[in-house]
């Protein structure tokens, strides 16, 4: 928490407008504010405000510590802002709720449940909107993001706890209930994939060969070496 709290301390961060700032007083279309620095013109409208925060905390250096200095940034947006920033996160969620992104997902990491395919959407996002964008165009992309092949390694899972950061700012805004919204909740806002299925008589390891390379297509949670493998 402190080195979350210090990266955003550091000169040439994000600063937010005084907490005094009622949210009535900002126009509704006001994506972010007026002092973040806005991501590059590459970031699709409906984003901008989510990858404004993201593309803020990427010198934070552990996963973990940046989930919390977007939970920190995000405690500093007024109830318009908090909503733009939720509506660009379920966007990001359903840009890469594809059935191509998935399979390139078991292509690295082996089996890859609906739960951790939804934990793995995140974990690409906190990586910012650079690497996000890589994995979307081209889902072959996946294992030039590093992810750590261990037996002990969790961060998969930093992605699932990006998902609740706006929970209580919403309540302490009085703002919607995330959890009965049918806009602002991925698991409500998302369907089916979408996209054309993989063709079932191709391997992922043909159809995404440098992400099979990359994870030796194993599951993200056993540790290569121990199975003999590289």
């Amino acid at each position: 928490m402190l080195l979350a709290l210090l990266a955003l301390g550091l000169s040439g961060c994000v600063v937010f407008p005084s907490d005094s700032v009622e949210a009535s007083s900002v126009p509704t279309q006001q994506a972010v504010p007026p002092s973040m620095t806005v991501p590059p013109a590459r970031v699709v409208s409906e984003q901008a405000a989510f990858w404004a925060v993201i593309d803020s905390v990427q010198d934070v250096p552990d996963l973990d510590d940046r989930v919390e200095a977007v939970q920190a940034a995000v405690e500093r947006l007024n109830l318009p802002q908090l909503e733009a920033y939720q509506r660009g996160y379920v966007d990001a969620h359903r840009q890469l709720y594809t059935w191509k992104h998935w399979g390139a997902a078991t292509a690295y990491l082996g089996f890859v449940s609906d739960d951790v395919f939804f934990d793995l959407r995140g974990w690409v996002m906190l990586h910012g909107s650079a690497a996000y964008q890589r994995f979307e165009k081209d889902p072959d992309t996946l294992g030039s993001l590093s992810l750590t092949l261990a037996a002990d390694d969790g961060e998969v899972s930093s992605g699932e706890v990006l998902d609740y950061v706006t929970h209580e700012r919403f309540k302490a805004l009085g703002g919607e209930d995330i959890s009965e919204s049918d806009e602002l909740n991925v698991y409500s806002a998302l369907g089916d994939p979408t996209g054309e299925e993989l063709p079932e008589d191709v391997p992922v390891s043909e159809l995404f060969p440098k992400n099979y390379a990359a994870g030796y297509g194993q599951p993200w949670y056993l540790d290569p070496g121990a199975l003999g493998v590289g």
